[in-house]
């Protein structure tokens, strides 16, 4: 299971989509100069990780993975298999860590000093959007439906139901707070509007991602799963026949 979860290539290459849930709240230009930095600046990237205590700490931004890796016997082949979700989904947040920070300190016109502390300032805005854009797998920052049971009543039952979907909860709440209770209920259409679209846009971009892995593999394996999927529905029209 471990390895099924770890090494499944879809979900790492569907991660980077997550950039785009931060540049709803970042904008683009910054979360375009936070990859930028993190990919090619060694300064920034090692103040980012040493210094930001939730870029630090993360794990794949899913509790699920954290419980997989704690406590298991197979603890160091589990995190061999979470290697490339947890080093992609660790460039998404550091990259809208690093955008969110630089804006803050531009809007402050303090100097970044990468030789000082993180000013605290910028550092609980930069975590602030890194939380509700890129989704955590932090126990304080699991959805209440996942850690309370909030949605049937039931924590077992919405753990199951809801394993492995902390980024769709968290573009949940996106929608629910930032697009309704502020936009729509302030009367801000267009701070709504652009929630939505930045949400639409990275779960097209995450489906179109997952088509092109799916292509990829099915190339590499000699695997058609358009033929596999004719049969299935031949066989249950026979069935339907008989």
């Amino acid at each position: 299971g471990a390895g099924i979860l770890g090494l499944k290539l879809t979900s790492a290459a569907i991660q980077w989509t997550a950039l785009l849930d931060g540049a709803g709240m970042l904008g683009p230009e910054y979360t375009v100069k936070g990859v930028q930095k993190f990919m090619t600046d060694k300064d920034w990237r090692s103040y980012v990780l040493r210094q930001f205590p939730e870029i630090r700490e993360r794990i794949g931004g899913e509790s699920a993975i954290r419980e997989l890796e704690n406590g298991n016997t197979f603890k160091k082949i589990q995190r061999a298999g979470f290697v490339p979700l947890v080093f992609i989904d660790q460039m998404a947040a550091g990259s809208i860590a690093i955008g969110a920070y630089e804006r803050k300190m531009i809007e402050l016109g303090r100097e970044i000093d990468f030789t000082k502390p993180p000013d605290p300032e910028a550092l609980a805005y930069a975590q602030l959007v890194v939380r509700r854009t890129q989704s955590s797998g932090l126990f304080k920052d699991v959805p209440l439906a996942v850690s309370r049971g909030e949605l049937t009543g039931n924590r077992s039952l919405d753990r199951a139901i809801l394993q492995f979907q902390n980024f769709l909860l968290t573009r949940w709440s996106r929608v629910r707070y930032d697009a309704v209770q502020v936009g729509v209920r302030q009367r801000d259409p267009k701070s709504s509007i652009n929630v939505f679209f930045w949400i639409f846009l990275a779960s097209l971009a995450a489906t179109g991602t997952r088509i092109a892995t799916y292509r990829v593999t099915d190339f590499i394996s000699g695997r058609d799963r358009d033929d596999t999927l004719g049969e299935h529905s031949a066989g249950v029209a026979e069935l339907d026949d008989s």
